[in-house]
């Protein structure tokens, strides 16, 4: 974590940029590969206080150097290398006013190793710690258009962890939608199929009526009539 002694900046604008989970804890372990076999649930031996921490600090104002009541080291470094024709660096004992600073817990969210384990929870995480990076640059330069459209990225929503019986609760109730959804349907179709009306069939209109042959044989008309 970083910690701010803020009465040694008395003049400075100090900002939290990134603070942990509640569930955080400190450790004294380096080691950012986790072992499911022994911790199953986190990877990780969860530590015995646990409590939200500040990871990333942002400072704005006037900082007086290190080296204000020390030995600089570019002077000493000039008068071991004497006949170098460089100039020897002065010593800025204090910054401007509007000088910038951020204070990291650590570069390890840059590295390999976690770009490998982001990956596994989706690659928008660790595209997240290269844009904490661009946009602390962008700040340095003065320059925050930049870093307000850059965070407008994609971001990862993982869902929370269930338990096992919540899963297989899930799966039923999933299941049970899926049933239902489906006897809806085929009761629909049994309804409509009882209701449909057959289409009658109209003749095409370019076919002609069949003729009435005793009509048009007067002979066969006479015929007719004496036999009635």
């Amino acid at each position: 974590p970083v910690l701010v002694d803020e009465s040694l900046l008395d003049d400075a604008t100090v900002t939290t940029l990134i603070r942990s989970s509640a569930a955080a804890w400190e450790t004294t372990d380096i080691n950012l590969q986790p072992d499911l076999e022994i911790y199953p649930t986190l990877g990780f031996p969860v530590g015995e206080e646990q409590l939200s921490l500040p990871l990333a600090v942002a400072a704005q104002g006037s900082f007086d150097s290190f080296f204000l009541d020390r030995p600089s080291p570019f002077e000493a470094a000039a008068e071991e290398d004497a006949a170098s024709p460089a100039e020897a660096i002065g010593l800025i004992e204090q910054s401007p006013n509007h000088a910038r600073l951020i204070v990291l817990g650590s570069s390890e969210f840059v590295n390999d190793n976690v770009y490998q384990i982001a990956l596994n929870f989706g690659g928008d995480r660790f595209a997240s710690n290269l844009q904490l990076i661009a946009n602390a640059i962008d700040w340095f330069t003065e320059d925050g258009s930049l870093s307000s459209i850059r965070s407008r990225g994609s971001a990862a929503r993982i869902l929370p962890p269930i338990s096992v019986a919540e899963q297989n609760q899930w799966v039923v109730i999933n299941a049970a939608v899926a049933i239902i959804g489906l006897l809806l349907i085929a009761g629909a179709w049994q309804i409509q199929q009882r209701t449909e009306q057959p289409i009658p069939l109209i003749a095409p209109s370019g076919e002609l009526a069949p003729r009435d042959e005793a009509k048009d044989d007067p002979d066969r008309m006479k015929k007719t009539e004496g036999e009635a």
